[in-house]
């Protein structure tokens, strides 16, 4: 995801989209009786910007008052482009649209929680197996990594 947005490919694919200009989409929005009409560029574009959002405020440590007011916003889009074409809602993406927001906001930040932790977590086992030996096996017994791992985990 780091790479997507850095080379630009979310306007590479929203460029695919460009074609068909006379397809519009009328989206609610928030706002009581709010509508705006998109073509499927805008719409592909819309979706992808929403995402790099999400990215960018999930690498901010110390985001402002500014950032979670957008946060909430593009929250509010999200949900509106996934109702208008009745996507279903994921758990993940239900996450994202709600619970992650509110631990945010007591947290004051999500760059703790966001799945670099999980990354980080996954790169420390991967060390940490290749440093278990069990010296208590007989020599023919030969053990992976991932099985050093999980012999780990079932002895702790």
């Amino acid at each position: 995801m780091k790479n997507f947005f850095q080379q630009e490919l979310h306007h590479k694919i929203a460029a695919a989209f460009d074609d068909h200009i006379t397809v519009t989409f009328e989206f609610p929005l928030p706002l009581p009786h709010t509508h705006i009409t998109l073509t499927q560029y805008q719409v592909v574009f819309l979706l992808f910007d929403c995402l790099r959002f999400y990215r960018d405020f999930a690498y901010t440590p110390y985001p402002l008052k500014e950032d979670f007011d957008n946060l909430q916003h593009v929250r509010n889009t999200l949900l509106s482009i996934y109702n208008y074409f009745e996507w279903p809602l994921t758990p993940t993406t239900h996450f994202m649209t709600n619970e992650a927001i509110f631990f945010a906001i007591i947290d004051g930040t999500a760059y703790n929680t966001v799945q670099e932790g999980v990354e980080h977590k996954n790169f420390d086992d991967k060390v940490e197996s290749r440093t278990i030996y069990t010296s208590n096996l007989p020599q023919y017994q030969i053990k992976t990594p991932w099985m050093n791992i999980l012999s780990k985990q079932e002895c702790c």
